[in-house]
């Protein structure tokens, strides 16, 4: 059987609603709750709802200044890094080349050196 199959007479697992603690109050036979408590309690939900929704506006603010302001430091920070990273590149270009330059100096006076000792020994 699938999933989705459901047996004669069986209901669907969706069609069945979890009452909420407002709802299960309201309808519970051992409550005496009627509907003034249940919008008195809706309405206490509510402020507290509209209390959060200002803190989270209020928290969404201060993050919006504090990323302005590290945006301020990072931008600099940034441009600092890109001069240093291209000083960099230009600075290895140079120690190649003083290296490649040593190198041949190096191949030079070890040639150099066995062409005295070939005259040396001649």
């Amino acid at each position: 059987m699938g999933y989705y199959d459901l047996e004669p007479g069986e209901k669907n697992v969706m069609e069945y609603h979890i009452p909420t603690q407002i709802e299960h109050n309201a309808y519970s036979p051992e409550s005496n709750l009627n509907g003034d408590t249940l919008w008195l309690q809706m309405s206490k939900y509510a402020e507290q709802t509209q209390k959060k929704f200002v803190e989270l506006e209020a928290s969404h603010e201060r993050m919006k200044k504090s990323t302005a302001s590290m945006d301020k430091i990072v931008k600099p920070l940034q441009e600092v890094h890109a001069q240093l990273s291209k000083s960099s590149e230009e600075t290895n270009k140079i120690l190649n080349i003083v290296f490649e330059e040593q190198h041949h100096r190096r191949r030079d006076r070890d040639f150099l050196h066995q062409a005295i000792n070939k005259l040396c020994n001649v």
